[in-house]
C-alpha cells in the first residue's frame, strides 16, 4: 500500500515529493557500513524511485486525488518549460547556484514527466538543459561553493538514471562523463581534502553529500572505483549533519534553510535506500523525527500558498518536504 500522503502548496520541485513518496521500499537486509564494494545494487531506476514505485505511480495518477493534483501540477509545469530556452550560464557573486537550482528544477520535472506519460518532448527538453550544463567549462567556478556542482550533479543523475532505458549511447555518455568529470571528481578531491561542507554540520552538508551521493549511485556500476570511494566519504561525512535537529527537532540555521537542508537530507536517505536498501541509520538522527513540530511551531498552518514566518530573511515556507 502506498504511504500516507499530505496535500500541500506545490513546490518549486514538485517531483521530488512525487519521487519520494513512492521511495520507501524494502529491498534487503543490508549490513549498516558503507562498504559500498559489497553490497547489492538495483538496476535503474534506483534514486528515490524504483520499476516497481514507477508501476504504481503510473497505476495511481489518475485515482489517487493527491497524487492526480500533483501530476498535473508538475505536467504543467513541464508544459510550461517546453518552449524556453535552456537556462544560460550566468555567475552571481562568482558561483552558479542559481542556474543549478534552476536547471534541476527543469531537468528533475521534465524526467519525472516523462516517466510519468512517456512523453518524447519531455525527455528531450530534459536532455536539451543538460546538453547546455554540460558545455559548462566547469560547474564549480568558486572553489569552494560544492553546492552548485552538487545541485547540478543530482540533476544529472536523476536524468541518467529515470531515463536510462530510454537513452542512446550518446546520450548516455553525454550525462555520464558530465557528472564524472565535472560533478564527481572535484568532489573526490574534497573529500580527500577533508574540510568544508565534509566536516559541517550545517545544510551544506546535507545538500553536497545529498547530491554528490545521487550522482555516484547513478553511475555506480559504471565507475565502480570513484563511486565507491564517493559513497563511502559521503555516508561518513553526513554523520556529521547527522545530529542537526538535535536533540527536539528545531532547527538552529531557520526555517528556509530547514528545507534545503532536509530536502538534500531525504535525497541523500531515499537514494541510499532505494539503491542499496539500507541508509546507514543516517535518516535516525537525534531529533530528525520531531522536526515537523518545529516547522508547525514556525509557520500558520491555515495560510493557503506561499506563506513567510517572522519579517527577516531565510524564512521562506519549506513545507513541501512534509511529504517525505
Amino acid at each position: 500500500a502506498a504511504p500516507a500522503f499530505v496535500i500541500i502548496p506545490l513546490p518549486m520541485r514538485p517531483l521530488l515529493i512525487i519521487g519520494l513518496w513512492l521511495a520507501a521500499a524494502p529491498y534487503c537486509a543490508l549490513a549498516q557500513k558503507p562498504a559500498v564494494a559489497t553490497l547489492k545494487i538495483r538496476e535503474h531506476p534506483r534514486l528515490m524511485l524504483t520499476a516497481a514505485r514507477v508501476q504504481e505511480l503510473r497505476a495511481l495518477k489518475n485515482s489517487d486525488l493527491d497524487l492526480k493534483l500533483l501530476v498535473e501540477n508538475l505536467l504543467s509545469s513541464c508544459d510550461e518549460t517546453l518552449p524556453l530556452p535552456p537556462t544560460e550560464l550566468k555567475l552571481d557573486r562568482g558561483n552558479v547556484l542559481p542556474v543549478a537550482r534552476a536547471m534541476l528544477g527543469r531537468m528533475a520535472s521534465l524526467s519525472m514527466g516523462y516517466v510519468l506519460t512517456q512523453k518524447p518532448d519531455y525527455k528531450a527538453r530534459a536532455l536539451k538543459e543538460a546538453q547546455a550544463a554540460a558545455a559548462f567549462e566547469t560547474w564549480l567556478p568558486d572553489p569552494y561553493h560544492f553546492l552548485d556542482p552538487a545541485e547540478l550533479t543530482l540533476a544529472f543523475a536523476i536524468v541518467y538514471d529515470w531515463l536510462h532505458a530510454d537513452l542512446s549511447d550518446a546520450e548516455k555518455t553525454m550525462l555520464h562523463e558530465a557528472i564524472i568529470k565535472k560533478g564527481l571528481t572535484p568532489a573526490a578531491a574534497k573529500y580527500a581534502k577533508g574540510d568544508g561542507f565534509v566536516t559541517g554540520t550545517n545544510n551544506w552538508n546535507q545538500v553536497c553529500n545529498g547530491g554528490f551521493t545521487a550522482g555516484a549511485i547513478a553511475v555506480l556500476t559504471d565507475e565502480s572505483t570513484l563511486a565507491e570511494t564517493i559513497l563511502a566519504a559521503a555516508v561518513k561525512s553526513a554523520e556529521h549533519s547527522k545530529t542537526a535537529f538535535a536533540p527536539d527537532g528545531v532547527c538552529v540555521e531557520g526555517i528556509g534553510y530547514w528545507g534545503y537542508a532536509n530536502e538534500f537530507g531525504a535525497v541523500l536517505y531515499g537514494s541510499l535506500s532505494t539503491a542499496f536498501g539500507t541508509d546507514f541509520d543516517l535518516s535516525k538522527g537525534a531529533g530528525l523525527n520531531r522536526t515537523l513540530d518545529f516547522m508547525d511551531a514556525m509557520l500558520p498552518n491555515e495560510a493557503p500558498g506561499f506563506v513567510t514566518g517572522y519579517n527577516f530573511g531565510e524564512v521562506r515556507d519549506s513545507r513541501k518536504i512534509i511529504a517525505w
